[in-house]
């Protein structure tokens, strides 16, 4: 399974203030859930620590909830939860294979068409907190991104990241809600 990274970011790298994200851009939440939830026979998965699933307060419909977390008790009545005590437990448990190849022709598609390509792609999604965003984003065979064309306050921040030694932008799409300028970018790692 392709392990891909979604995240909404700032200007200044900001992702977050007192768990929450510091903006309401319902394009965005409708991208998210659009990309991590379950399609047809395809399988999803999200991964997350347990600041983000608190910050979410139950599991995400649609998917399989990976919680990070040393503290958090697994709970047999909840439906769709995982709770793993590392980064690495997460990925076996998603049964994400880092070494998996990008498909050949990811290239050769329309921009017009890549979204309902990657859609179709069994993925399991990092959502969430920045210290898994940090480790993982190089790793990633995909990274959608929310970009958030503005500074903005808060508490969470990742790392300033546009590494194109290690992914190419295949993808960008602007839009505007309100007066918050923002983008769609989705991003893939390079075929070697």
């Amino acid at each position: 399974m392709y392990l891909s990274v979604i995240v909404a970011v700032s200007k200044n790298n900001l992702i977050g203030i007192n768990n929450k994200l510091p903006w309401y851009i319902p394009e965005d939440l409708k991208w998210f859930s659009n990309f991590t939830t379950n399609y047809k026979k395809s399988h999803r998965n999200i991964i997350m620590g347990r600041k983000t699933f608190k910050s979410i307060g139950r599991a995400l419909p649609n998917r399989k909830n990976i919680v990070i977390s040393n503290t958090l008790k697994p709970n047999n009545s909840t439906k769709n939860i995982c709770i793993t005590k590392s980064l690495e437990e997460a990925l076996n448990e998603a049964q994400v294979d880092l070494n998996k190849p990008i498909p050949k022709n990811i290239y050769d598609i329309s921009t017009d068409y890549i979204e309902q390509f990657l859609v179709k792609q069994e993925q399991t999604f990092m959502i969430g907190g920045a210290d898994n965003f940090n480790k993982m984003i190089n790793k990633s065979h995909f990274i959608y991104f929310t970009r958030i064309h503005q500074d903005f306050t808060g508490d969470t921040y990742i790392n300033n990241w546009e590494n194109k030694n290690t992914h190419n932008k295949i993808y960008e799409r602007k839009s505007k809600y309100n007066d918050l300028e923002y983008s769609f970018e989705i991003w893939v790692k390079k075929i070697s």
